[in-house]
């Protein structure tokens, strides 16, 4: 019965040694399956309608092994009349920062993406094709359109997300995500 024990013991911790280790590489530094956080800058309104306010929140600002960060875009309407914008709060479209290499894109949770390996949160997918279609989603006066996404790394990039500051320009307004280790 000891001898079983042993092996199912050992069997474990063989299974689990991957997600038990440290979160440095070789030489020291952080790796890039580290624990992060995600804080918002620089929220713009360039580009959205009068009468529309946009926030950006990081909704869960920590990127584990386990789960990635969530940001929200909330456009506002305080305006009198309604406002009508090309968006779709069921399924929005991906976002992609300015920049590809290390780059982010924000993927809702509708394009079910999956990741390359546990632990980095790049989707498998290079591509998320947006459909041809104009939105016309109308906010009445003050009522609040919220876009809800997960932080991914760029596919076309080489590794999982990486510390850093993101420029993101969705079809209204701008905000900058940065990441750093934790």
């Amino acid at each position: 019965m000891r001898r079983r024990t042993c092996v199912a013991s050992l069997a474990t911790l063989a299974v689990t040694a991957g997600c038990l280790g440290g979160t440095s590489d070789a030489d020291g530094s952080p790796s890039p399956r580290a624990p992060k956080t995600v804080s918002v800058s620089d929220v713009g309104s360039a580009g959205t309608p009068d009468g529309i306010e946009l926030d950006v929140t990081a909704d869960d600002d920590e990127i584990t092994e386990r789960s990635t960060a969530r940001v929200s875009f909330e456009y506002a309407n305080t305006g009198g009349e309604p406002r009508i914008l090309n968006i779709d709060p069921d399924a929005p479209d991906p976002v992609s920062s300015v920049d590809d290499s290390p780059g982010l894109v924000l993927l809702s949770d509708a394009y079910d993406p999956e990741r390359t390996s546990s632990g980095c949160w790049k989707p498998v997918r290079d591509r998320f094709v947006r459909p041809a279609v104009a939105y016309r989603y109308e906010i009445a006066p003050g009522d609040t359109a919220t876009l809800d996404y997960g932080v991914w790394a760029a596919p076309i990039q080489d590794g999982c997300i990486r510390p850093g500051t993101y420029r993101l320009d969705p079809v209204y307004g701008s905000a900058t995500l940065a990441v750093d280790d934790r």
